[in-house]
């Protein structure tokens, strides 16, 4: 699905995508879809569109072992605190965080996974201009993280229960986006200043640029996507 692969460009997918409008607790084996082949399908087109890296919550990947559905190598499952490095087309490279989901019902991080994640942005930062995170923890734990301590990521892309958002926070020096309900819009960042090793960095007015692209009937459809999803039962 992904055509270019020439330009800078990341393509970031969080958990919950097969959880109904992203699912109350992203560690359960529920999912939004009524049968085996349906979850099946959508999992075929999901892994089809060409991320260069995806994050399931436990929950989904228990669901799909549970019917042997494999997902692809560059999919990771959010169990525990997980980093990758990421070169882009132009030789810049960006660090990714996948963090581990917390118990049910607990409304903020405690203050060793903040120091973990600290330490590990650290040394992801000495290797990469851009240190992103990828969260499960729904809109309180995140907000908890993003105005309690000190930032570590430079960009925070959230998942789990709560609203959707696209602010700065933590003083200006994060990137807080978070998908909106029913999924029917991409999220976009385009990253103009780079933080770098930079630890009191700050995010400019002028040095990124977020966009909430709608995914309403004005977008064309894919074809070929349209006519795989439409095996999916309601």
């Amino acid at each position: 699905m992904r055509a270019d692969r020439t330009r800078p460009l990341l393509f970031l997918a969080g958990p919950g995508e097969f959880h109904a409008s992203g699912g109350p607790n992203l560690n359960a084996t529920d999912n939004a879809f009524s049968s085996p082949k349906s979850l099946e399908i959508f999992a075929s087109v999901l892994f089809g569109l060409g991320y260069d890296l995806g994050v399931l919550s436990p929950g989904e990947a228990d669901s799909l072992t549970a019917r042997t559905t494999a997902w692809p190598p560059n999919f990771l499952v959010a169990r525990e605190l997980t980093e990758r490095v990421l070169p882009l087309a132009d030789g810049r490279k960006v660090g990714v965080l996948v963090l581990p989901p917390l118990p049910q019902g607990q409304e903020a991080p405690t203050a060793g996974v903040v120091s973990a994640l600290a330490d590990r942005a650290e040394s992801l930062r000495q290797q990469c201009g851009l240190v992103i995170g990828i969260s499960p923890w729904g809109y309180l734990a995140e907000s908890a993280y993003v105005t309690r301590f000190p930032a570590a990521v430079d960009i925070l892309l959230g998942a789990g229960p709560g609203p959707g958002t696209d602010q700065t926070a933590a003083g200006g020096k994060v990137l807080w986006l978070r998908g909106y309900t029913r999924g029917k819009t991409v999220q976009t960042v385009t990253v103009k200043a780079w933080p770098g090793q930079r630890r009191d960095f700050t995010w400019p007015k002028d040095g990124f640029e977020m966009d909430n692209q709608g995914l309403d009937d004005s977008k064309p459809s894919d074809p070929g996507v349209n006519d795989r999803l439409a095996g999916i039962n309601p």
